[in-house]
């Protein structure tokens, strides 16, 4: 088949998690012996046109405009329309997987790609299909929650109202916005959500034609030297400390005010304590780094890594955190810290607990809880054999859950299935 795979993020411009799940993703398939083509943006009119990357065609199409227009372009991008056109006639795609278009592309690429004469497939890897960011509506019905107390619910009303995104989102709102991309939606033959709890909220919010593919890793790869590991330790000065590995695109919502606040609870017990952050050292990063020195909680920011130095870190460290604070879809860092061997103290808000199992692959916390929270860390730091434990089963929970092999082959049948 000739599978052509577009984004918005696609590296090296744009390291994201997002950009890594389809390059692993268009490599796996190039593999399967599949024609495999990328369409993607660029912000640099420079890098406009064709080019081969690891064996597999990139065409690059420029787009670019203010975030505060996204409720707008990102429904229709004249800047991009015709030279996306140009791709389908290029490339003659049997199947088109649209991954994110809302930032810069726009979602008319699906009104293309279907008159090209494709099967259509989409995956929603966030709530953007009928929100505007990050969803925490859902948490709020909940001020007990917030308030760091109260039982974590078995299900979560996702629906949100127009009223709340007027109020949230104020000159951003487009009262149009969501009508037109379900009439886009009506150009795709099946929409796939990456967690359960993602497809929920799309349901409950009048989205439909919608099931369930996890996201995976080449679990097999996911393994480092030990000698990698000592150098990322003297790198970063890590030697006998206790390392606790936060990370992604850091911003509020992923939890790191609560985060520091709850080893600010622990930096008496635990003397070497550590919070390592994997990210972007940007604006919000000093602002992590402000709280932090505030609280007299030692953080050591990498910057953003890839490659054999990602894998490290996660190696090198004892206790990995996913505590966002919204309906956090997947969180590949859960299960690259499983695949690492890593236990995971996760938020309850989202897809983690679809992927980390309560007390077997490491430990569910409300976030807000700060005191449960820290005595899960204390937990797994004091108790090595446990913490050992959690994470060979988070290891076997990828390899037979969530490898890179397994997405490829629930992918699949969604592009030879006639039924939609």
């Amino acid at each position: 088949m000739k599978l052509l795979y577009i984004t918005d993020v696609y590296p090296p411009e744009f390291e994201t998690s997002v950009g890594s799940i389809v390059f692993n993703l268009a490599g796996g398939m190039k593999q399967r012996g599949h024609q495999v083509a990328i369409l993607c943006a660029t912000r640099d009119r420079q890098k406009v046109g064709r080019s081969e990357e690891n064996g597999i065609m990139v065409y690059r199409v420029f787009a670019n405009f203010a975030e505060k227009l996204r409720a707008y372009l990102g429904l229709y991008n004249p800047q991009s329309v015709r030279d996306v056109k140009k791709v389908f006639v290029d490339f003659e795609p049997d199947v088109v997987h649209v991954h994110l278009v809302h930032y810069l592309l726009s979602y008319h690429v699906l009104k293309l790609a279907k008159q090209s004469g494709a099967k259509v497939v989409m995956t929603a890897h966030d709530v953007m299909l009928f929100h505007y960011g990050k969803m925490t509506e859902f948490i709020y019905r909940h001020p007990e929650l917030v308030e760091g107390s109260g039982v974590i619910p078995i299900e979560f009303n996702y629906h949100v109202s127009t009223w709340q995104l007027l109020k949230r989102f104020k000159k951003r709102y487009n009262p149009l916005r969501n009508i037109i991309i379900r009439h886009y939606l009506n150009y795709v033959d099946k929409i796939l959500a990456v967690s359960e709890s993602l497809k929920q909220a799309l349901e409950q919010n009048g989205i439909k034609n919608v099931d369930v593919v996890y996201n995976g890793i080449d679990a097999d790869k996911w393994q480092t030297k030990n000698q990698e590991v000592e150098k990322f330790r003297q790198r970063f000065d890590l030697r006998d400390k206790k390392i606790v590995l936060f990370g992604g695109r850091l911003s509020g919502l992923k939890g790191s005010n609560q985060l520091v606040k709850t080893l600010a609870l622990l930096k008496e017990k635990i003397v070497n304590l550590v919070l390592l952050v994997v990210g972007t050292e940007d604006n919000y990063a000093s602002e992590i780094k402000k709280m932090a020195d505030q609280n007299k909680v030692n953080v050591v920011f990498t910057g953003w890594l890839n490659g054999d130095d990602l894998k490290a870190a996660y190696y090198a460290s004892d206790v990995v955190v996913t505590p966002s604070i919204c309906l956090d879809t997947f969180n590949l860092m859960n299960i690259e810290a499983m695949a690492a061997a890593k236990p995971v103290v996760g938020t309850c808000f989202g897809g983690t607990p679809e992927i980390v199992k309560e007390q077997e692959t490491g430990f569910i916390i409300n976030p807000y809880n700060t005191q449960d929270f820290a005595n899960k860390i204390v937990t797994l730091l004091s108790d090595e054999e446990l913490a050992e434990k959690m994470g060979e089963a988070g290891r076997r929970r990828v390899r037979d859950n969530f490898t890179l092999k397994q997405q490829i082959e629930n992918y699949l049948k969604w592009y030879t299935n006639n039924k939609s």
